[in-house]
């Protein structure tokens, strides 16, 4: 099922929609995340109100046609918006604010164009029933992935996880044990300060429960709170957390606790095995139970436009194809009727597994090539149209979107699973795991032979040493590489400029690789094979997380920055190997 869902995102784990996002997706539907407060800013200079903003989720709908449409709170985002996007297909309104944020003419607007309408308090509920009879209580709850007991040692007695405003600094103020105070810590962080906490407090703001219930419990933690209208439906007082009437219990009870470690203990294992009836994995799957307990007949119209996404030319270097391109291009691919890519020819197996119609692209002049773009090539709207012309692309008939590379985040500094907008959308990159693996005694090597940066290539000379001594331990070592850009080392089996699949066959077979940092190496990630890479730290992260997509094994060497000693290389090699460190060349 394809799915839009309009709300915020977030990399940093502080929006509970990410968790939902995911969750959605792992039942198997095709969702469009619409950063809803972003696209306000980077069209209409305002995070909230923007009618460029509200037109682009319109046409978006039209043009992608989905089944199923959530907006989560969208305060600001037109009403014509949420009439408009109901024509297409039926529309949720999820909210889970507490009544105090609810209480406003436009949310209760768009309660009442709504299909059907979700909230997580019991409040909020009474009163969008008012409104619309649609109307359903489905737990917020907690990231089951995220949101789970730590390791650490407790060391603080009491704690609060949250900001002091209102009145809880008052409160605090009234307890007679020191409270320590923690704040800004989202997703593992929060979970950390959770299980470093024997007694994590909460203090009700609303009517309704505080998401922060669920997620110290979810992490192990015992919690004393104040009490809350439904409770009882959820925790039993005393079993899964303890409730306090007033400061003089409260402060008793922290006393007794605190003293009675087994007690404490007993309580906060119950509240974890309670609360994960409540995790956003459950509310995905009430979300969508809900929906189809409609049976809405099909919405939206039959002779929409093929979307079409015209990506490229990419013209910079491959490792940055690898890891600052494809991977989001992949992912961009699901919500499009066809994909155009346009890149080498050397480069059209990236893209074959999605891609539709691929355009072979050699730029005619310029020098090198540097990131995502190539020194004195200028990508520009007139070469842009001649190759939309040369392939036959009407962009009348055609709803047309198009991509031109450009720097995505800050590679190689972005981490791995970093969403990013492009246009409507907000997608982290999906890699695909590149060749077939068998039995291999086989050591390859990626002798760098490039103008560019010269002096990160490793000398003949030391690559002869280096690979004698691989020979006389067992190993047949293999040159790979571009020709033109790489050596073939004397005393090694050439099979650079080899058929590609035959390459990446060899990645995934061999024992592992070694080089200095180059593209090769980068390929060497994707086909999950282990390393020996030297560099200068400042690569080190790159290699092993951001640009390591299927956590191959890295030996990332920099003491000696790009030129260390063949002798250092090998004995270094030796231990990796002897130590039991990596498991494949064992």
């Amino acid at each position: 099922m394809k799915i839009f869902y309009c709300s915020v995102f977030d990399n940093i784990g502080y929006s509970s929609d990410n968790a939902k996002l995911r969750e959605l997706e792992n039942l198997g539907n095709i969702v469009a995340p619409y950063n809803y407060r972003i696209r306000g800013i980077q069209l209409g200079s305002n995070q909230l109100f923007s009618k460029k903003r509200d037109q682009e989720i319109v046409n978006f709908c039209k043009d992608w046609n989905p089944d199923f449409i959530i907006f989560s709170k969208c305060d600001g985002i037109s009403l014509e918006t949420f009439e408009e996007c109901k024509k297409i297909a039926p529309l949720c309104y999820w909210f889970l604010d507490p009544l105090v944020t609810y209480s406003f003419e436009e949310f209760y607007e768009k309660t009442r164009i709504a299909d059907f309408f979700l909230c997580d308090k019991k409040n909020v509920l009474d009163k969008a029933r008012t409104l619309n009879d649609n109307c359903f209580l489905v737990t917020d709850g907690f990231d089951r992935l995220l949101e789970k007991p730590k390791d650490v040692e407790k060391v603080y007695d009491v704690s609060f996880i949250g900001n002091l405003y209102g009145d809880r600094k008052s409160k605090i103020s009234k307890i007679n044990h020191k409270v320590e105070i923690i704040n800004k810590v989202f997703a593992d962080k929060h979970s950390e300060a959770v299980s470093k906490s024997k007694i994590n407090l909460n203090f009700c703001t609303t009517d309704g429960q505080s998401d922060r219930v669920f997620k110290v419990l979810a992490a192990g933690g015992f919690i004393l709170s104040d009490d809350w209208a439904d409770r009882e439906e959820f925790f039993v007082d005393g079993e899964d957390l303890v409730i306090f009437k007033d400061f003089e219990d409260l402060n008793q009870k922290i006393n007794y606790y605190l003293n009675n470690d087994r007690e404490r203990e007993k309580i906060a294992q119950s509240g974890r095995e309670k609360v994960q009836k409540y995790t956003r994995q459950q509310w995905a799957k009430r979300t969508i139970d809900t929906f189809k307990s409609f049976n809405f007949a099909a919405r939206g119209s039959k002779n929409k436009k093929p979307t079409i996404l015209f990506a490229g030319p990419w013209v910079g270097e491959f490792g940055w194809e690898l890891f600052a391109w494809q991977g989001y291009i992949r992912s961009l691919s699901k919500f499009y009727d066809k994909i155009i890519c346009i890149s080498s020819s050397s480069s059209r197996f990236l893209y074959e597994d999605f891609c539709d119609d691929f355009i072979e692209f050699l730029p005619d002049s310029g020098e090198y090539k540097d990131s995502f773009y190539k020194v004195g090539f200028e990508i520009n709207g007139k070469l842009i149209m001649e190759l939309i012309k040369k392939n036959g692309i009407d962009i009348h008939q055609d709803s047309l979107h198009i991509l031109v590379p450009r720097r995505i985040g800050d590679p190689p500094r972005t981490r791995l699973e970093e969403k990013f907008v492009f246009g409507p959308l907000y997608v982290s990159p999906t890699y695909k795991k590149l060749g077939i693996k068998t039995s291999s005694n086989n050591l390859i090597i990626h002798a760098r032979n490039r103008t560019l940066r010269s002096q990160d290539n490793w000398p003949e000379q030391k690559w002869k040493i280096l690979i004698d001594k691989l020979k006389d331990i067992g190993y047949n070592v293999i040159s790979v590489g571009l020709k033109q850009e790489s050596m073939h080392v004397e005393g090694t089996e050439d099979k650079r400029g080899c058929q590609q699949q035959e390459l990446l066959n060899m990645l995934a077979s061999a024992k592992c690789i070694f080089g200095p940092s180059s593209g090769a190496m980068h390929l060497a990630s994707l086909c999950g094979c282990p390393q020996i890479v030297w560099s200068d730290k400042s690569n080190f992260v790159r290699y092993t997380k951001n640009w390591n997509p299927f956590s191959a094994e890295v030996l990332f060497l920099s003491e000696y920055d790009w030129q260390p000693k063949p002798e250092y290389i090998f004995k270094k090699f030796e231990e990796w190997k002897n130590e039991n460190i990596c498991d494949s060349i064992k």
